[in-house]
């Protein structure tokens, strides 16, 4: 099984810029790395003291910074659909971010950080993973899944590096050929209307708003989550 990374929580506005370029060059590859953690170093050092959520819930600060990130996200989405009437890959993954983020901000909110086994962008999978599947109302469940689509890792993988060896997926860019990825991704954002589109950006701060204060801040609700 190849290396998995994920989304630098902290640096989506270059994870944004690089798509838009990859979009517009047909030639730029990314390369996604898990924030480190303060708690990283080891499971059993106990998380910094929480923090308050919409001024109620007590809440770990990584897991406030990933629903930061997460609501920071579908704002770019927001502003990308306002600015060109319309949706490309850039607004797209930026939605795709914040669904991701939020996802892993209720596993941030269980150990203080981000356990490398969930190092994925298979966001339904993750949810099925940890029970938050189950706990979703329909109409949440479906915009998940609907959003899973949008991966923007389905563009273009970054290559797979082990220590002192070439990237083994490694081949020099001809920017003269455009890899088939990018168009399937491409037409996976321009095949939905505007009006798909619109239902999505009103769905995603629902699902994130949901996620915040009715999973985990709510700690019966929390409590019944399958880690």
């Amino acid at each position: 099984m190849g290396s998995v990374r994920v989304w630098p929580i902290g640096r989506r506005d270059r994870v944004l810029e690089n798509l838009a370029s990859s979009s517009q060059s047909h030639s730029q590859n990314q390369r996604h790395r898990r924030r480190p953690s303060d708690s990283d170093s080891s499971a059993s050092t106990r998380p910094p003291p929480p923090r308050l959520i919409g001024g109620t819930a007590m809440v770990q600060p990584e897991t406030a910074r990933w629903l930061n990130e997460s609501r920071g996200s579908f704002g770019a989405a927001q502003r990308r659909f306002n600015d060109i009437s319309s949706m490309d890959v850039t607004g797209a993954a930026a939605l795709f971010m914040s669904a991701e983020y939020a996802v892993k901000a209720v596993i941030a909110e269980h150990y203080g950080f981000l356990p490398p086994r969930f190092e994925t962008h298979r966001i339904v999978n993750l949810s099925h993973q940890i029970g938050l599947w189950s706990q979703l109302p329909p109409d949440l469940r479906a915009h998940l899944a609907d959003i899973a689509h949008l991966d923007p890792n389905l563009r273009r993988p970054p290559p797979t590096v082990s220590a002192g060896r070439w990237p083994r997926n490694f081949a020099p860019l001809d920017l003269s050929v455009r890899d088939p990825r990018e168009t399937t991704y491409e037409t996976v954002v321009s095949s939905s209307s505007n009006a798909e589109w619109q239902r999505r950006l009103t769905t995603a701060p629902r699902f994130i708003q949901y996620l915040e204060r009715d999973l985990i801040g709510n700690p019966a609700a929390f409590g019944k989550l399958t880690f």
